[in-house]
Order: structure tokens, then C-alpha cells, then sequence
């Protein structure tokens, strides 16, 4: 309202390098890699003012729900603060603009950015200043959110996974009638202000699909998806087998699909992180198949432990399965 009668005010403004930082746990005892998010806080004064405080402050906070068992809970995950001015002493600022850099060290096992059906997690950082504002009160940056994320070497969500299979010489026909590939996803959820915690159901989430109505695309990934894959596709659509191998034949099939992404998927959470919202994986195989010229159908199953990260350039996990 000063404003509106040609009364300037003071104006402050927060900048940080990167809105994006990666966390690197250990889940042993040792030195962490901590990552440092640096920034400048900028405070124009339209005229001489004394400035009593200058700090930036991260807040990280963490939303659990628990499925209407008992009420959702919200705590505080991280709280930096920095000042930027000596602590107890004022600051004369001229007029004009002043500038203030800042840096904050964000330990690794802090708990990461996360959103999902069972709850939140979110950073944010914003600078105040006291006693410049009008009437000697205090001026605030709005809030900028971070996103905080764990770093792995598997692969991304959304990202692709080159898979192979490769039969070799075969000692017994086997009819192929279907292979599947998944991503079993659990949680873990655990309060911080209590000893309750919950394990989540397995979420399972089909990466592939191939049968008879399904063929392989040799590694080249088709836009739009002529096959497109639901969470209930488990069925076989027909009667005819995806693939017959005689006996002492071999047999090599290849196929390029794409991981779901972010809304159904979600990253993995490391060793090492106090996050109250753990995500574990693993990726599972399933052949469905027949021996020799028995008619009953077998299931084979493989499963492996798998890291999924939420950010990085473009990847690729090939999965080999060998005979």
C-alpha cells in the first residue's frame, strides 16, 4: 500500500545455483558425501536502512499417511538456517542493492523428494530479513522448493530396459507361451514420532508383455505403442504358442520397453536414508512355458533386486536370461 503512494519499499530476493541436488547414503559407518546448495540473496533499499537480521532458512517436511488406521502425521525431516550478517551485530546498508551469498550442507541420509499415495515429501528455502520493512517490520522471499533426490546406478523412471533372452541348444522341445517381465514395488513406512510402521502389499507393475498378440520389436522402440500393456494384462489372448524350440535348438529374442513412469513408479529409497517413506524394488521375470509334448503349462520365475533413480541422462538396464 506504501507503494501506491510513491513510497518504495525494500526488496529481497533469494537465487539458488541449482534447484535439483543429489543425495548419495551410505549405509555404513564413514564419511557421507554431502552435497551444498549455494545461493544469493539480493536486498534492494530505496534509502539507507539498518538492518538487524539476514538469514536463509531449508525446511524439509514429511507427510505420512497410514490408510485411515490412524491419522496422517507430519513432521519436520530437515531445518538449516544460516545467517548472513554477524549474529548480535546491526547492518548499516546504504541505499541501493546489496548481495549476500549462502551456503547450506544437506547431509545424505536426509529423506529425499517424494510423492505418492502414502505421502509427501518436500524442501523448501526462502531468506527474511528483519527490521527494514515498513513500519521497521520484517520482509520475506516467497518460498522456492528443492527437489532433493537420491542418486543410483540402475536405471530411471521412465526410462528404457533393453531385454534379452537366449536359449541355447535346448535338450527338450519347449513351447514358449508367454514372457513377462515386472517391477514389484513396496513400501515401508515408518513414523518418526512413534514406533508404528506399516509394509504396503506388493505393487506389481508389468514392464512387457510378450505372446502370439504381442511380438517382440527387436530392440526398437515403436511410437506409439502398438501393444500397449495394462496392469491387468496377465492373460494370454490365444491359443497359439509366442515361440516353439525343437529340441537342440537355440532361440534369441530382444525387446526395447519403456519403464512406467513417476505416477506409478516410484525411485528407489537407498541404504542410509532416515526417510519415513522407503521404496524398495525388484525385477522379475516369468516364462510360461511347456516341455516336450506335455500339454501342462509351467511358470519359471527370476527375480533381482533393483535400484530405480528418479533423475539422471538417459540409460539402459539390459536383463539377460540364459539357459
Amino acid at each position: 500500500m506504501l507503494s501506491a503512494f510513491g513510497l518504495a519499499q525494500p526488496e529481497l530476493k533469494l537465487a539458488v545455483e541449482e534447484e535439483m541436488l543429489y543425495l548419495h547414503p551410505v549405509s555404513e559407518d564413514g564419511p557421507s558425501e554431502d552435497p551444498s546448495i549455494w545461493g544469493i540473496v539480493t536486498l534492494f533499499l530505496p534509502k539507507p536502512r539498518t538492518l538487524k537480521s539476514l538469514t536463509v532458512r531449508l525446511v524439509g517436511t514429511q507427510i505420512i499417511g497410514w490408510n485411515g488406521v490412524y491419522p496422517y502425521e507430519e513432521t519436520t525431516s530437515l531445518f538449516k538456517t544460516v545467517s548472513l550478517i554477524p549474529e548480535g551485530e546491526d547492518a548499516h546498508l546504504d541505499k541501493g542493492g546489496h548481495t549476500f551469498t549462502f551456503s547450506l550442507i544437506v547431509p545424505s541420509s536426509t529423506p529425499s523428494h517424494e510423492r505418492c499415495e502414502h505421502g509427501r515429501v518436500r524442501h523448501t528455502i526462502r531468506a527474511k530479513a528483519k527490521g527494514i520493512g515498513a513500519m521497521g517490520g520484517d520482509i520475506e522471499t516467497s518460498e522456492t522448493q528443492l527437489f532433493l533426490i537420491q542418486n543410483s546406478q540402475h536405471i530411471m523412471v521412465a526410462g528404457l530396459l533393453l531385454f534379452k533372452l537366449s536359449l541355447i541348444s535346448t535338450s527338450t522341445k519347449i513351447t514358449i507361451h508367454s514372457l513377462k517381465v515386472l517391477i514389484h514395488q513396496r513400501f515401508h513406512l515408518r513414523s518418526a514420532v512413534s514406533e508404528h510402521e506399516h509394509h504396503t502389499p506388493v505393487d506389481a507393475r508389468t514392464v512387457l508383455l510378450l505372446d502370439v498378440n504381442r511380438p517382440a520389436n527387436d530392440g526398437i522402440l515403436l511410437a506409439p505403442d502398438a501393444h500397449p500393456i495394462s496392469r491387468s494384462s496377465s492373460r494370454i489372448r490365444g491359443e497359439a504358442p509366442f515361440k516353439v524350440v525343437e529340441e537342440g535348438a537355440s532361440f534369441q529374442v530382444k525387446h526395447l520397453a519403456k519403464i512406467p513412469n513417476g505416477e506409478s513408479v516410484r525411485p528407489t529409497t537407498l541404504a542410509g536414508s532416515t526417510s519415513g517413506i522407503s521404496v524398495s524394488h525388484s525385477l522379475v521375470f516369468e516364462m510360461i512355458y511347456s516341455a516336450g509334448e506335455d500339454a501342462e503349462r509351467h511358470t519359471m520365475s527370476i527375480s533381482k533386486p533393483l535400484e530405480i533413480y528418479s533423475v539422471h541422462p538417459p540409460s539402459l538396464l539390459v536383463l539377460h536370461t540364459l539357459s
